[in-house]
């Protein structure tokens, strides 16, 4: 805990106390700017990431927050209402939850390692690239895998800026980044807590700390929160705070209105389907344009309208305008020998032949319309806004969902769903929040005790009370003691990974300023052996070094020896490591080992003249 304490202290602090600068400059609440603070950063490091100026980017972002810090404190100093409200602000039920859950999410964070596919191979990796170079991960020069570069850069650029402040290279503080910027998207949950009901504040610390890890307990890709890189829960708390924020108040001033620009900017550079959500939040911004209208203040809303679009359009333009300079494509690609309409097709017949599917998606549209129809009900006021508010975000699921099925059309077709429940979760968790958003505002005047209370038999009050405490207690404790306690994905490699890792290490002549290449070759299944593959990828990119070849091109028996060399050129490699070997392996390529090799041959490195063509043991 301690390590990972030291490495966030100083972008904690930097994070912190420029959004308490921003609450005095804006009389903002701490809810209001700390996202806006976090966006700030990242927008800014991206903007130096395009660039390749990464490092100057870090500084630029460390002058900007001393810069805020500085002009706070003058306002403090000469104006004493300024300094009650920043007193409030600092000594608030807010606060207390922020600083006890960024404690809370320290711990949930120390042991945590990286281990999964995607994590390895992108998420862990991509953060701890950037930590090494400090420079764009793009084009055959960087670490990152070609297939994972057009991935959009937001999330491993917070994890740079978290991890960059230490010598050392700490992967745990991935996880606390995730939860951390989770922490300021659920923040807003705490608007209307206050000291005179104190005991609401577990209850809310509960919310907070169970509600993203609830979607996904039986998610079978592994991505449980806390335990997890997988952006897409955290995506879909960021859409739902942007549907919140664009129903409510994304125009109420030019804070607002910069907040939901920078919002809307980095939701699109969380992932792909960021900018659909990104688009989506501005339909519902749009909603707004009747509210405009009354009040007479068309011509500031269409500004401020256009000005978010804008930041979706720079978002998409300036990344997909860098991959095409070293001539990326994007990954995502729609299936090419699948139609969506014979993929339709098909669910529509299992569907209909299955009474158990049939019933589970009936149940599923049914609940969503009722749920639907009841908050529309709830509040009769602004009818017509919160009907069209409600058909673009259901919409929006539709053509998540449909999009889904095209990109993955082909396996589907095969019976097979891709992480579905992964992808999906992303809809839920944006609809639970949308929900208790609207629930803390319909009911922001009572409180959790007092619905206990209720609940409770007794005339006394002191019991009515004792039992609104203790259920806020067990709450909050039995989650803490679920998550920590939760099963966590262990791959069972990292020993071994680290084992080769050390060896290579030795035998590979490290340069700083050059990277230095390997194949890794490997007999036997390619699946079986990727996250070995990837663990050791992931475990060298620190020294400079990497693995060049993807896990699925690890066993190489299928090449002849020209082929082999002629790739072994292609991908400009410097050493190879086998792993193991085999008796078909020797016989087609041992005479290129200098016959080294025997059957049973395993962990060696040898090294390649790329003018000669020699390898050397």
């Amino acid at each position: 805990m301690a390590g990972v304490l030291t490495v966030i202290t100083i972008p904690f602090l930097s994070v912190t106390l420029s959004a308490l600068a921003l609450c005095v400059i804006f009389n903002k609440q701490l809810y209001e700017t700390l996202l806006p603070t976090i966006f700030s950063i990242i927008s800014l490091l991206y903007i130096g990431y395009i660039l390749n100026m990464l490092i100057i980017a870090k500084f630029v972002v460390v002058a900007v927050s001393i810069g805020l810090f500085i002009i706070a404190l003058i306002y403090l100093l000469t104006n004493q209402t300024k300094r009650i409200f920043i007193r409030s602000i600092i000594f608030s039920p807010a606060m207390l939850i922020y600083l006890g859950l960024t404690i809370l999410f320290v711990y949930f964070s120390k042991d945590n390692l990286v281990g999964l596919w995607d994590e390895l191979r992108l998420w862990g990796a991509y953060p701890k690239a950037l930590y090494t170079t400090s420079s764009l991960q793009l084009g055959n020069d960087a670490m990152i895998y070609p297939i994972m570069q057009s991935y959009p850069p937001a999330m491993p650029l917070l994890g740079y800026f978290f991890t960059k402040f230490s010598n050392t290279f700490n992967e745990s503080v991935l996880f606390f980044v995730y939860s951390f910027l989770g922490l300021a998207l659920l923040l807003p949950f705490t608007k209307y807590l206050k000291w005179s009901k104190w005991y609401n504040i577990l209850f809310f610390a509960f919310i907070i700390v169970f509600m993203p890890h609830l979607v996904y307990i039986l998610d079978f890709d592994y991505a449980y929160y806390y335990q997890s890189l997988f952006i897409d829960c955290t995506l879909g708390i960021a859409f739902g705070y942007s549907i919140i924020k664009a129903k409510d108040s994304a125009y109420k001033d030019n804070f607002e209105t910069y907040s939901f620009f920078v919002l809307l900017f980095c939701l699109s550079l969380l992932k792909d389907s960021g900018i659909f959500f990104a688009f989506v939040a501005l339909l519902v911004s749009i909603i707004n344009y009747f509210k405009f209208k009354e009040s007479k203040k068309v011509k500031s809303f269409i500004l401020r309208a256009s000005i978010s679009g804008i930041a979706i359009l720079f978002a998409y333009l300036s990344w997909h305008l860098t991959l095409s300079r070293y001539n990326i494509t994007n990954h995502i690609k729609l299936s090419g020998t699948t139609s969506l309409l014979s993929v339709l097709k098909f669910l529509v017949k299992i569907i209909v032949g299955n009474k158990v599917y049939l019933a589970v998606i009936l149940v599923a549209v049914v609940s969503l319309i009722v749920y639907k129809y009841i908050l529309y009900r709830m509040d009769p006021s602004e009818r017509k806004t919160k009907l069209w508010f409600a058909i673009i975000q259901i919409t929006s699921y539709v053509v998540f969902v449909l999009g889904y099925l095209a990109i993955f059309a082909n396996r589907i077709i095969e019976v097979q769903l891709p992480s579905i429940t992964r992808y999906m979760g992303t809809l839920v968790v944006c609809e639970l929040y949308c929900l208790i958003s609207i629930l803390i505002e319909k009911y922001k005047n009572k409180d959790f005790y007092e619905y206990i209370s209720s609940l409770v038999k007794s005339n006394r009050s002191r019991a009515k009370y004792i039992a609104a405490i203790s259920m806020s207690c067990i709450l909050l404790i039995a989650s803490i003691l679920l998550i920590n306690n939760f099963r966590k994905y262990d791959s069972g490699v990292y020993a071994e990974a680290s084992q080769i890792e050390e060896h290579i290490v030795s035998q590979v002549e490290g340069n700083d300023d050059e990277m230095q290449n390997i194949f890794y070759i490997t007999q036997g299944d390619v699946g079986s052996a990727a996250i070995l593959h990837h663990r050791l990828y992931f475990n060298l990119i620190d020294h400079n070094i990497r693995i060049a070849n993807f896990y699925s091109e690890i066993n190489v028996l299928h090449l002849t020896h020209s082929e082999f060399l002629d790739l072994l050129i292609t991908m400009d490699i410097d050493y190879i490591y086998i792993h193991d070997s085999s008796d078909e392996f020797v016989n087609l390529f041992g005479d290129l080992f200098s016959d080294y090799l025997s059957p049973d041959s395993c962990d060696l490195i040898f090294e390649l003249d790329s003018e000669s063509l020699d390898i050397k043991y």
